[in-house]
């Protein structure tokens, strides 16, 4: 409900993004500084508010990081019935989605990769989003608080 109140919002200042611009920009010229340093923080604020608030399932999972020692690696199906049982709440922790490498980044070799499997360390899943992953995840990597 919140993502669709910040897209709507988002897509609003999107359309009027470079005319918003540049009235700042010409109300700073003129010296009302604080105005023009306000809007410009509005469009900031509005696209990290929309950024935080997308759900992950419409994110395509980049998997590229190796998955550290500490981390619990399960199965994406044993994760969700986890949850669903209440095995895990957030106050326990949260994990990074896992599948088939898919980034660029490659560092084989190191001790801490564990088999073919790399996590997407942008994106956290909590308990309570146990169905909202990105697509191409096979595991979740759980870290306890």
């Amino acid at each position: 409900m919140m993502y669709e109140f910040h897209k709507q919002r988002y897509e609003k200042l999107e359309k009027n993004f470079a005319e918003i611009f540049k009235t700042a920009l010409c109300l700073r010229d003129q010296g009302d500084i604080d105005i023009a340093a306000r809007m410009v923080h509005d469009l900031i604020q509005v696209t990290l508010e929309i950024s935080k608030s997308r759900p992950n399932k419409e994110l395509k999972g980049n998997f590229f990081s190796p998955i550290p020692d500490y981390g619990d690696v399960m199965t994406l199906k044993d994760f969700q019935e986890e949850c669903k049982s209440g095995g895990f709440i957030d106050y326990d922790g949260s994990g990074h989605p896992a599948g088939v490498e898919s980034g660029t980044s490659h560092a084989e070799g190191h001790t801490f990769f564990k088999g073919h499997l790399r996590m997407d360390p942008n994106v956290t899943i909590r308990p309570s989003e146990y169905a909202d992953v990105p697509e191409g995840t096979t595991h979740i990597v759980w870290f306890n608080k």
